[in-house]
């Protein structure tokens, strides 16, 4: 990118709006109508657009910056605060209002968020991305904000490698117009890259799978094409006429994109070009103005796309935990429309005592600046000490957070080796006569049971649904043999089936260890063991349920 372009750069304030669009889109498609809108995926490709589209700009400059701290740091301090303030209150309202929704799952997604990971943590999951209901996780939404931190940390890493090629020392004698620019070397590859991961993305045709939905791989093609529409978009001249013609068949490809598409394994697959191709006709078409621009940079469309990314962070946890307070199975039109007045208001307050003042104001420094010495300076003054306050309180925030899995996981595998009184806590023997006394608590907690996994999920003496009909586990993780209670026992007690037989391991493996018997797991997931007839179950499954019964 030459400098000129650099220099004649103009801000779009109409694509402002349009992130505003399609936040509002996905905001309420979540809230009414329980699906995803491709809402998402625009502002996916709107962050291609200004982040790696300014990221490039600034390494064409002759004095760039090769230090990849500084574009981290501005990063991080856009992005940071209003996250770690919206887990934290997610987090806090999960505790004292949802209990139910304190899992192992969540434990391990705040983690995750923290780290933007979250998208491969809900992949391994295999949580698929389901509409609002009581049992959905409320830090779900998260994935897109994974994405798109580890696409800014490759992004900043790409522009800066080309910032290096551009300024190799030549030899020769050619003149230096004769030689690539950042846009010259840019554009090509990321044309590449977005056709490579398109294709990868459609790899399943028209609908994929969850893994597809949340992959990092899949979603970077729709990222890399605002990239090239930053690079190649102004080279494109349209009338005003074809312009407002683009603008109004975009508007209306982006709004019914919900109505058509109701399968969330269309994206980001061939069908997310409805959506996206839409966000391109507006952005080529906007670029020659018209009424309908105009309208799209207007106040409250821009201010709508200034809340936008605290927009997104608060109205799904909102949603999901506003549903599971009340019991209900999918949330009514009112708790709807609650819920976005109220997600509007915590929007617009985090964007602007949150977002607003802890982010980079300056410049990104050049490298003949001097930041760290001005940056002191500022500390001085009333604003630079809060912004310093205001940074040491998230940092607090943070650690807490990252604090909150190990802690879960401590006090899970503690309870795991507790045993209950039997006379204060009969069980089932309530059934055959025993006196139920009254006690004062409930026990085991409800809110931590439901992370206690029987050991042989823990050691992976499980055999999923997926694997081959003749597949058995004899050892675990650790290389011991997948025996459970007193391995040195004469006696062998087989549990055979799937996840509804695997519940008694815990409670056979005690009893096996203090009766003197053996346990010897043959578990399969979704595989009831059958004989005879067959026909319930998949051929893989009845194969291996032959062989277990030969075992």
């Amino acid at each position: 990118m030459s400098t000129d372009a650099v220099r004649n750069f103009r801000y779009r304030y109409d694509l402002d709006g349009l992130r505003g669009i399609a936040i509002a889109l996905v905001v309420f498609y979540h809230v009414f109508v329980g699906r995803v809108s491709g809402g998402v995926d625009v502002f996916l490709l709107l962050s291609g657009y200004f982040f790696l589209g300014s990221q490039l700009r600034y390494a064409a400059k002759p004095n760039a910056s090769l230090n990849p701290w500084w574009p981290i740091w501005r990063t991080l301090r856009r992005l940071l605060p209003s996250l770690v303030l919206v887990i934290g209150a997610t987090a806090l309202l999960v505790y004292f209002v949802t209990p139910q929704l304190m899992r192992t799952e969540f434990a391990q997604q705040i983690t995750a968020t923290l780290f933007y990971f979250q998208n491969w943590e809900l992949a391994a999951q295999d949580a698929d991305y389901a509409a609002a209901s009581a049992d959905t996780s409320p830090l779900q939404h998260m994935w897109s904000m994974a994405v798109q931190g580890q696409f800014y940390l490759m992004g900043i890493i790409f522009a800066l490698a080309l910032a290096v090629i551009t300024r190799i020392p030549r030899k020769g004698g050619l003149r230096e117009s004769r030689f690539p620019t950042v846009q010259q070397i840019a554009g090509p590859i990321l044309i590449i890259i977005t056709i490579v991961s398109f294709a990868y993305a459609s790899r399943h045709g028209l609908y994929g799978t969850g893994e597809n939905y949340y992959s990092t791989w899949s979603r970077a093609w729709e990222l890399t094409l605002g990239a090239v529409l930053a690079i190649y978009g102004s080279k494109i001249k349209v009338s005003e006429f074809l312009g407002h013609i683009m603008t109004v068949v975009g508007l209306i490809a982006l709004f019914f994109t919900g109505a058509l598409i109701a399968d969330s394994t269309a994206y980001p697959g061939p069908l997310s070009l409805l959506p996206l191709g839409g966000a391109v006709l507006i952005i080529v078409g906007g670029s020659s103005g018209g009424r309908i621009s105009g309208l799209m940079a207007s106040k409250f469309s821009r201010w709508l796309g200034d809340i936008a990314y605290a927009l997104y962070l608060w109205h799904w946890p909102l949603l999901i935990l506003s549903t599971a307070a009340l019991n209900l199975a999918t949330p009514p039109w009112w708790l709807g429309i609650s819920i976005i007045a109220f997600s509007l208001v915590l929007a617009d307050l985090t964007h602007r005592f949150v977002e607003r003042p802890l982010r980079q104001h300056g410049k990104r420094p050049l490298a003949d600046d001097m930041p760290v010495n001005r940056a002191l300076a500022t500390m001085k003054h009333r604003a630079g000490k809060m912004r310093v306050l205001g940074g040491g309180v998230v940092a607090v925030c943070m650690v807490a957070l990252l604090m909150v899995q190990p802690v879960w996981n401590r006090t899970v595998s503690n309870l795991k080796d507790d045993t209950l009184d039997p006379v204060s806590y009969p069980g089932v023997m309530a059934h055959f006569g025993a006196d139920v006394p009254k006690v004062d608590s409930v026990q085991p907690d409800p809110m931590l049971v439901g992370g206690i996994m029987p050991p042989t999920s823990t050691l992976h003496c499980f055999i999923g649904q997926d694997a081959p009909g003749d597949a058995f586990f004899d050892v675990d993780v650790n290389g011991e043999p997948c025996i459970f209670g007193d391995p040195d026992a004469d006696f062998t007690v087989y549990l055979v089936g799937g996840s509804h037989a695997e519940q008694w391991v815990s409670g056979l493996d005690k009893l096996g260890k203090r009766m003197g018997y053996k346990l010897v797991p043959l578990l399969r997931q979704d595989c009831p063991i059958e004989i005879g007839d067959t026909s319930g179950v998949t051929p893989a499954c009845a194969e291996w349920g032959a062989l277990a019964m030969e075992r």
